[in-house]
């Protein structure tokens, strides 16, 4: 039997208060202190002084949840890389800096698998080129495998974009330097973001107005220096038949399953995909036998009685390139129900 009522000693260590500031600013970071003082009872004072606090603890990234196809970035893959010679990470992460393709580049610490990359692209012949260009030239240096695979929907969650790409969108200008801005601090002030764009005040909240509601779906942060936790990846391959259908909606009562007020949700990604695997979860728990017990071997339980699955796995380590996307969300609001058609959409990021 599968326990879903997993306790993270990570809770248990920050109060009710901490917890709930970082949750009301993943789900919106520009909520103000005062809205923030009023829900949690305190006074601004109080508030102000606990946001800086957090802030630096866990060196608050705020940041922006696109739509990624509005944008005009509709080629997001994930690639995950098996090296038989062990790589120069500084170098690899020099190597893959050189694209705008690449938005997050994590080493594996434990696990089946090397590296995790998320790639996404303006167009598809980039894609292709860079995918190329970068099979042949780590193929040459390390004697790798490379194992792609589209993504088709997001279920859950969100991988933030870099500047660089944002900066190569196919929108007006005006438009492009604003979310840039924006992507580096989404809490930053109109008074601010006015200036750092060279326009007045009224203009800037005419032009945030337009900009929000054309590319935005959310104002939100990453935890870039999170507690002591386990961050496992998991990669599925399965045989689509009407058992696993069924078992893929038992699935979803693991997938949003969470502690109330929990300070990291317990998966903070899960994508369906089409390609080398068909399956992609990221969960978050307190060390590394837990993450794989949650995570890797739920996932088995539930699956391997109703249809044929490989299995690769990871804990991820520390980015060289980009941000994962650890916050704290309402994991039942955001998993929506599984639909029928779900396995053809195309995705709408």
């Amino acid at each position: 039997m599968i326990n879903f009522d997993v306790e993270c000693n990570f809770n248990k260590k920050y109060s009710i208060v901490t917890r709930k500031i970082l949750r009301m600013l993943s789900e919106d970071a520009r909520i103000t202190i005062t809205s923030m003082a009023k829900e949690l009872k305190l006074s601004r004072k109080e508030v102000a002084k606990r946001l800086e606090h957090i802030e630096k603890e866990f060196d608050i990234k705020y940041t922006l949840e696109l739509s990624k196809t509005r944008i005009g970035f509709n080629n997001p893959h994930l690639i995950l890389v098996k090296f038989k010679d062990k790589p120069d990470y500084k170098k690899l992460a020099a190597l893959f800096e050189r694209s705008y393709i690449p938005q997050l580049v994590v080493p594996v610490r434990n696990g089946t698998y090397d590296l995790f990359v998320y790639a996404n692209s303006s167009s598809f012949r980039d894609y292709v080129q860079w995918d190329r260009d970068m099979r042949r030239e780590l193929m040459l240096k390390y004697n790798m495998q490379w194992e792609q695979s589209q993504i088709v929907l997001t279920r859950l969650g969100h991988i933030p974009l870099r500047d660089v790409i944002i900066q190569r969108a196919r929108i007006p200008e005006d438009e492009k330097k604003m979310l840039v801005v924006l992507n580096e601090n989404s809490r930053i002030s109109f008074k601010e973001l006015a200036s750092k764009l060279g326009i007045n005040y009224k203009t800037c909240i005419y032009d945030f107005n337009i900009v929000k509601k054309k590319y935005i779906k959310r104002f939100t942060l990453s935890i870039t220096k999170p507690p002591h936790i386990s961050i496992m990846s998991l990669f599925a391959k399965y045989v689509p038949t009407e058992a696993h259908e069924r078992a893929s909606s038992y699935s979803r009562r693991l997938y949003t399953t969470d502690e109330q007020n929990s300070l990291i949700s317990r998966y903070i990604l899960k994508m369906s995909l089409i390609g080398s695997y068909d399956s992609f979860a990221i969960g978050v728990f307190d060390c590394f036998e837990d993450s794989y017990t949650y995570t890797v071997q739920s996932y088995r339980q539930i699956f391997d009685d109703f249809s044929p699955t490989r299995i690769v796995y990871g804990e991820l380590g520390e980015p060289l390139l980009g941000t994962l996307p650890i916050r704290s969300m309402d994991i039942k609001k955001e998993y929506p129900p599984k639909r029928r058609h779900d396995t053809y959409l195309t995705n709408q990021q």
